[in-house]
């Protein structure tokens, strides 16, 4: 079986090198490429277009980031910090591996996680004084491949919890929002494993919060690996989305609709915003806009550079 390599820069996907090439600029460039490499002494000559089609690559998934939808990670240390928990922050952005897992390279999945595993520890021997009790996540994915890290050995008596079911626990609740109304997309890969998440999701929203079914026909690399089968899906959660949109105004209600979620998976909810009318985020977004108010970020990261956080050297 021939390897499927990834030489291109920022290739966090299911492809390979080839796959993204003859996707972007068809099969005679990718010939094309191949001749240039064979005849390459510096290796600038292959590498070169392999960096564009890297820089390429990551502007296409960087949906979230086009639309303003990602809020997500600062969000969830910005709500911890105003309930006043003591949060640790591992040094970086980590992947736990379950992307490449689930597109059979698990060898480099397996790779991640115990690159991971062995920081998480170093982790925990420095910083030994306080007394770590809860794992947050905040993503689906994570929260299945998280129990694979063996916390317990880490992290003695510690929990995986996702942020919102965490934000529950301590009693966080939003009352009296008006001019809104909201659905829920309850996500394949839900982080929510100890409570049941509408009831999370009603209690955090203070109201009434309707399930909105079917899948979002993203999931991770499905939209790009199997377009048809993708565009399917699609179709049949739009007509979810504009059915619940429907039954949400059919009093006459003339306010906004939002779709929350607990997943990644918003990066799929957010293509139908136009088509149906609403506006899809994250959970944990939602109640940081209505607790710590429209810039709770600027004013959040202002708040913890102000004596908040505490560097440590690893």
């Amino acid at each position: 079986m021939t390897a499927r390599l990834r030489e291109i820069p920022y290739n966090y996907t299911s492809f390979s090198g080839r796959e993204i090439v003859i996707r972007l600029l068809g099969p005679a460039m990718w010939d094309v490429l191949n001749g240039l490499r064979s005849q390459r002494r510096t290796g600038r000559s292959a590498r070169m277009p392999y960096e564009l089609l890297g820089d390429i690559s990551i502007a296409m998934r960087n949906f979230l980031r086009r639309h303003g939808k990602n809020k997500f990670n600062p969000a969830t240390p910005a709500m911890l910090y105003e309930i006043g928990a003591h949060c640790v922050l591992p040094p970086g952005y980590l992947c736990c591996g379950y992307p490449q897992t689930a597109a059979d390279d698990e060898a480099r999945g397996r790779n991640i996680s115990t690159d991971n595993r062995v920081l998480l520890h170093r982790v925990a021997t420095t910083l030994n004084y306080p007394d770590i009790k809860t794992v947050i996540v905040s993503c689906g994915t994570c929260m299945d491949q998280l129990p694979k890290y063996e916390f317990s050995r880490i992290f003695p008596g510690c929990r995986l919890l996702d942020i919102h079911e965490h934000l529950l626990e301590q009693g966080v609740r939003l009352d009296g929002v008006t001019g809104v109304r909201y659905l829920y997309h309850d996500p394949c890969h839900t982080p929510m494993k100890t409570h049941q998440p509408m009831q999370v999701v009603n209690q955090l929203m203070g109201a009434p919060v309707a399930l909105n079914a079917r899948r979002c026909g993203e999931s991770a690399t499905l939209a790009v690996t199997r377009p048809d089968i993708s565009t399917q899906v699609r179709f049949r959660k739009e007509e979810e989305m504009r059915k619940g949109a429907g039954d949400l105004r059919a009093d006459g209600f003339t306010g906004a609709l939002k779709v929350l979620t607990s997943c990644p998976c918003l990066q799929g909810l957010a293509r139908f915003d136009r088509d149906s009318a609403t506006d899809a985020d994250y959970i944990v977004v939602e109640i940081a806009k209505h607790r710590l108010g429209e810039n709770w970020m600027a004013d959040f990261v202002a708040s913890a550079n102000r004596g908040g956080i505490e560097r440590v050297l690893l």
